[in-house]
């Protein structure tokens, strides 16, 4: 089980392996677009 923090309340919890990848992927997504969006846009200018 891995354990992670809540970034808002600082409390610890656990969850089991596929939630926490499921979680990575997401975070990992929304990085991949705000990227970019951002390439987009300076390539604009």
């Amino acid at each position: 089980m891995k354990e992670i923090k809540c970034p808002s309340c600082g409390k610890a919890f656990g969850i089991d392996p596929s939630s926490f990848q499921e979680i990575l992927g997401q975070i990992k997504n929304e990085e991949f677009n705000t990227n970019k969006t951002k390439t987009s846009i300076s390539r604009r200018r």
